[in-house]
């Protein structure tokens, strides 16, 4: 697809999006509308209703990035829409020289995705407390240690097996920024076991570390620019890699793990618990997104953003 098919196709979906918002608007002038990027609605949702109470609200999958930015940008200059309820709801990305925080009714995400709240020390607390039956403070407090303590040196580990090929697509992303390149990388096309295996307690290297432009099969001839790569490896710091690198592979990660982690919990002899247990979660990869959207981390900043569209009762009055 060029690049003006492209444009036409998003211009599309764009216009088809915006006809179903002011549908919706039609049927109800004081409906909360949320429009996401795709299945981020699956991490949003509970927190929307939550923030919103008994309130009604209508979700809106756009589809894309780019498709809630214009409708963002309608809805905000629009002369009537612009006084309706709405929220937009976008990732971050690598795109690091992009500050959203001035624009009303639009939140980005301070870590790469909603996927990388799913993989935070206090997700994996409330998963293996929850779905597990280790408890930190139970009968198998021990396990409990064990078991975290061997996820987090993994996630570590896991980490800095998948650095390099996050400064090689975050590089390439600046190129395009800078227009030194209108090669498109495909990140969706490199799974994350294209890089690395993941064991129990143990993580394997897959891919050519020394030349990880490899890792993405139909891209073997392009060149990374060496300005680009140092500004990519300037700005995804080590102490912010769980929240920087690519959140769908950070979530693959810890479903992987998981599975791993179930299979051995329910063993007759496991090895990271003294006996064995039932492990009942799913860990499905098209659908872990809600299996595990409960346990997953609500940022402070989510909650003051959702917070300011919670209708405040009138006070009762006094006669």
């Amino acid at each position: 697809m060029d690049r003006v098919t492209s444009m036409q196709s998003a211009g599309q979906s764009y216009s088809v999006k915006f006809l179903e918002i002011t549908r919706a608007f039609g049927k109800d002038p004081n409906l909360f509308i949320c429009v996401f990027e795709g299945e981020d609605g699956k991490y949003f949702s509970p927190r929307v209703s939550f923030a919103l109470g008994a309130e009604k609200w209508y979700g809106v999958n756009a589809g894309g990035k780019a498709i809630v930015l214009e409708v963002h940008e309608i809805l905000t200059k629009h002369p009537s829409y612009k006084f309706f309820r709405f929220a937009c709801f976008i990732d971050a990305d690598y795109d690091h020289w992009t500050d959203h925080s001035k624009k009303t009714n639009l939140y980005s995400t301070k870590t790469y995705s909603i996927e990388n709240f799913y993989t935070t020390p206090d997700a994996i607390r409330e998963i293996i407390a929850n779905e597990f039956g280790v408890s930190e403070f139970g009968d198998e407090a021990a396990d409990f240690n064990k078991i975290i303590c061997t996820y987090l040196e993994l996630l570590d580990i896991a980490c800095y097996a998948l650095s390099e090929f996050n400064y090689i697509a975050k590089a390439h992303r600046i190129m395009e920024r800078d227009e030194k390149t209108k090669f498109k990388l495909n990140l969706n096309n490199v799974k994350l076991s294209d890089l690395i295996q993941v064991g129990l307690d143990e993580i394997v290297i897959v891919y050519d570390v020394e030349n990880p432009i490899t890792a993405f099969k139909d891209a073997k001839n392009v060149v990374i620019d060496d300005v680009a790569l140092e500004e990519a490896k300037i700005t995804l710091p080590k102490k912010s890699w769980p929240d920087s690198f690519r959140g769908k592979q950070q979530i693959d990660f810890l479903r992987t793990w998981l599975s791993i982690l179930k299979q051995d919990r329910c063993s007759k002899e496991p090895s990271l618990c003294k006996k064995p247990g039932n492990v009942k979660l799913l860990l499905s990869k098209d659908n872990c997104l809600s299996e595990l959207s409960q346990y997953a981390t609500t940022p402070q900043c989510l909650r003051d953003f959702l917070a300011a569209f919670a209708l405040v009762p009138e006070p009762s009055r006094v006669h």
